[in-house]
């Protein structure tokens, strides 16, 4: 089984490529999904992270309050990385229990999206990896529209993550994503064809 890693900023238009794949019958493991189920209530991430974070990072149904969660993190490098230490080992034994039931079912080709691919050193782990991109102004005007977010806050959570000219020194493929969604799928297909010999097939 071919495991394609897929990553990029925040912003970035990662989720919608996701989202096209999907669409083409392709297997796309969210590492994010895989977050939300490692810290649900009851589960041993989410007592550490209450541990380490106090109860006012829940919601009054006593589910985690992620916004408010990450609006600490991403203001203190140090919570930030025991947040990290609590929830990226849960999350990469989840990853590998998902590829050894995918591959188990008999699938050829899935992808792995992961916001940070290549600082945790994921990359090393799959096949090939494709990295979206875009100029920094269009992934700002993009958070102030999709997350209400400043100017200056939204480049400060760019600044915390690895910069485009990084990530690129190791990704296989590279997609900009500035342009339009029929631009995006374009150079998907191109990409993909490269990468699996075939060409992505939408439904009719």
């Amino acid at each position: 089984m071919k495991v394609i890693g897929l990553t990029g900023s925040i912003a970035s238009g990662k989720s919608t490529v996701a989202t096209m794949l999907k669409n083409a019958k392709i297997y796309v493991i969210d590492a994010d999904e895989l977050a939300r189920r490692v810290q649900a209530p009851g589960m041993p991430a989410f007592f550490e992270m209450v541990g380490r974070f106090g109860v006012d990072v829940l919601k009054p149904d006593g589910s985690l309050d992620r916004a408010k969660l990450a609006n600490i993190v991403f203001n203190d490098s140090s919570a930030l990385s025991d947040l990290e230490n609590i929830v990226h080992p849960k999350i990469e034994q989840l990853r590998l229990e998902e590829m050894a039931r995918l591959e188990k079912e008999g699938h050829e080709v899935v992808v792995y999206m992961a916001p940070l691919l290549f600082e945790k050193q994921l990359h090393k782990k799959l096949d090939k990896t494709i990295l979206i991109v875009a100029k920094e102004e269009v992934l700002i005007e993009r958070m102030a529209k999709r997350d209400g977010f400043s100017q200056e806050e939204a480049k400060r959570r760019l600044a915390l993550q690895m910069s485009n000219e990084e990530k690129m020194a190791y990704a296989d493929e590279i997609i900009e994503n500035s342009g339009t969604i029929d631009e995006l799928f374009n150079q998907l297909q191109i990409v993909w064809k490269r990468l699996c010999n075939v060409l992505l097939v939408l439904p009719s």
